[in-house]
């Protein structure tokens, strides 16, 4: 998806009017190579391998031939018009999904449409829920990247005010960081520590973890906040191990850590995506690909039977617009200049709302209070927080049965 996504973008117009370069996409599907060989170890679980070729088995998948799928991407070259996407799947012909991708797209840019999006919660009924919370944030340890200012710093102040054992900060901003552990430790006790990490480092992502596990001795949720929005040509590659990599290491050591089937207490994980990964912003290609394989990721993650065997929780929240240094000086953010003075006119025209960083919070708080195992969370325009799972699981439900025309 993130591939998918990041064509999308980077294909919006006036793209091909301007370059004359055509971005096409293809899916394709299983196909006879040494990719599909042995698939149970390639699982980032082994369990979870042998469910998936059990169900593979049991499905009698078609492998098409190479020759298939080569065909379909020469018909796809001659053929395909500017920003279109192609499925390639089971020795057919080359069949062209745009229409199914877009209406998808439409539906989630409506999310972002206050016009559009019926909150089924009012202040009032929040507060109720709020009360009635199956999920408890008493007595448990947080680790949070990105923590040592913003949204970060942030979180663990709202859940420390909630009842939270100890938290953990990590982040590159020494200094900031220091400063913010200081602050909340003279609020709240000492519950907080601060570890220097830079999440596009795996070594450091191993020494942090262990510290964390060190010192604390478990982890019941992780927030991964750490994140970067710059495509530029000397960024991108940086940015991306931030937001997407280091999302990932740390996901997969608390399931390590976390899953009741291997000893553990369970726990949450809270991915942030982005309403970038919703809609297409032509000028940050790479930051909205990135951002959709949050998404994704988390919606594989939690494919039955995850929760009940792992006790873990993964929720994924997809952040709005928030007035944080991440959205400052947005034009030399954009992969190319002239795409970043487009964009920043676009936010000027369509009045974009930077919501406050304390209402991102509070919504993050009832998500993390309310949300089901899986759900995907919409956090936008200093509204309360939206279930947005039930239109999630319609677009790709539609991609699901494309698949199986």
């Amino acid at each position: 998806m993130a591939v998918l996504h990041f064509s999308q973008c980077i294909a919006m117009p006036p793209f091909f009017e301007n370059t004359g370069v055509r971005v096409l996409a293809l899916c394709l599907g299983p196909t006879d190579t040494a990719l599909l060989e042995n698939l149970a170890p390639k699982a980032y679980d082994l369990k979870v391998g042998q469910f998936m070729m059990a169900f593979v088995e049991s499905q009698n998948v078609v492998y098409q031939k190479p020759e298939s799928a080569v065909k379909v991407l020469v018909d796809m070259y001659k053929t395909g018009p500017p920003a279109s996407f192609w499925l390639s799947l089971d020795n057919k012909p080359g069949q062209n999904i745009t229409p199914t991708i877009d209406r998808a797209f439409k539906d989630f840019e409506n999310l972002l449409m206050p016009s559009k999006l019926k909150l089924e919660t009012s202040e009032g009924d929040c507060t109720y829920f709020l009360k009635m919370a199956k999920w408890e944030v008493q007595g448990k340890t947080f680790l949070i990247t990105g923590g040592a200012s913003g949204l970060g710093a942030l979180y663990a102040e709202t859940f420390l005010k909630n009842g939270a054992k100890s938290v953990a900060l990590l982040d590159i901003a020494v200094e900031t960081g220091k400063a913010t552990t200081e602050r909340l430790n003279n609020t709240f006790g000492n519950k907080v520590i601060f570890l220097k990490c830079d999440v596009s480092k795996e070594e450091d992502i191993v020494s942090a973890w262990d510290a964390v596990l060190a010192q604390f001795k478990q982890i019941d949720v992780i927030i991964n906040n750490a994140g970067i929005m710059v495509d530029t040509p000397n960024m991108w590659r940086t940015a991306s191990d931030v937001n997407w990599q280091g999302l990932v290491s740390f996901s997969l050591k608390g399931i390590s850590h976390m899953r009741k089937d291997e000893g553990g207490a369970g726990g949450t994980i809270i991915n942030i995506s982005s309403t970038a990964a919703l809609g297409k912003p032509g000028a940050l290609p790479v930051y909205s690909g990135s951002k959709m394989a949050v998404l994704h990721f988390g919606q594989c993650l939690t494919m039955e039977p995850f929760y009940d065997l792992t006790g873990i929780r993964i929720l994924t929240k997809c952040l709005g617009a928030t007035d944080t240094p991440l959205l400052h000086n947005l034009d030399a953010r954009a992969y190319d200049p002239k795409a970043g003075k487009a964009l920043v006119e676009t936010v000027k025209t369509d009045g974009v709302i930077f919501q406050k960083p304390e209402s991102a919070a509070a919504a993050s708080l009832y998500m993390f209070q309310n949300g089901a195992p899986g759900s995907v969370w919409l956090v936008n325009n200093n509204n309360p927080a939206k279930d947005i799972t039930p239109v999630i699981d319609s677009a790709y439900a539609a991609f699901e049965k494309v698949m199986m025309e």
